[in-house]
């Protein structure tokens, strides 16, 4: 759906992908495991992904996603807010919950800078209105009421380093 989105904007990159599930035919490389992949990215996207494995097979894709970065590119993790009621438990395919601050601090391992930004799955018109109560009670009773997190990863290079 991403490679869809980026065509129908008009933005032309050379898209590959990952995914086990062997049902359909892309018109992009897909490879069946990140092993596989050759050559060096300078976005890779995760979305909804790492909350399907477990913490041993996230730290090594998030070892392997590194070293098929070139220079000082970037990696975007998309996950369920586990702090945000009944998110995690809505896909029984669930694994392991990944709360944004420790995610962030694994990101950290491998990234020098992580921005974290916090979302919304769908915007329809009952969703928006409802947005400001969820807000309110959220704070009320101690909840998070966005559904997503999206960590930005970047890694440094030379000029990130001389302006810190």
């Amino acid at each position: 759906m991403f490679q869809k989105f980026l065509k129908v904007n008009g933005i032309n990159i050379r898209y590959s992908g990952v995914d086990v599930d062997t049902s359909f035919t892309p018109d992009f490389e897909l490879y069946r495991s990140l092993k596989d992949v050759r050559g060096k990215f300078d976005v890779v996207t995760l979305f909804h992904v790492i909350e399907h494995m477990s913490l041993s097979e996230c730290l090594d894709n998030l070892a392997q996603i590194s070293g098929l970065l070139q220079g000082s590119e970037i990696t975007i993790v998309a996950t369920p807010n586990v702090l945000s009621p009944g998110v995690f438990e809505r896909d029984i395919e669930h694994i392991q919950p990944y709360p944004w601050f420790d995610l962030y601090a694994i990101l950290r391992l491998y990234f020098s800078r992580v921005d974290v930004l916090r979302g919304h799955y769908l915007c329809t018109p009952l969703r928006m209105v409802s947005m400001p109560v969820k807000a309110v009670a959220g704070v009320l009773r101690e909840q998070d009421w966005c559904e997503e997190v999206i960590l930005i990863a970047r890694r440094a290079n030379n000029n990130d380093d001389n302006r810190r």
